[in-house]
């Protein structure tokens, strides 16, 4: 078990991860950047008891389709652009991911662009 920390404009959290939650993350990133269907299933790092599925369905037009699917009965669907996927896949996004840590702020681009090219329903 390794410590995922989660930065925000807020404050700091520190949780625990599953080791593998890290390496899956990569495997996510690298294919969301070719729109590769691919899924994996971790524990919220946030939300103690709930389990998400995050799945990338494949390309619609210029668009990566991908979902999360929350134990709680809510799905976020997201149609992403290159230039989102570049936000959240970043070089410095592997980089903590390889040091066995994860960044989130609500001010970066990444969450600006997810909140823009995603929806959430239940």
């Amino acid at each position: 078990m390794k410590k995922l920390v989660l930065i925000t404009s807020l404050f700091t959290l520190q949780v625990h991860a599953k080791e593998d939650f890290f390496s899956a993350t990569i495997k996510y990133f690298d294919k969301l950047k070719k729109c590769e269907k691919f899924e994996y299933q971790y524990d919220h790092p946030l939300i103690k008891g709930m389990t998400v599925t995050s799945r990338i369905l494949g390309k619609n037009g210029q668009h990566c389709l991908a979902e999360n699917i929350m134990s709680k009965n809510l799905i976020m669907k997201c149609k992403f652009s290159q230039e989102c996927i570049g936000h959240i896949a970043s070089p410095k996004a592997y980089e903590d991911l390889r040091k066995r840590t994860v960044s989130f702020s609500l001010s970066s681009e990444a969450t600006k662009c997810s909140t823009k090219e995603c929806s959430m329903s239940k």
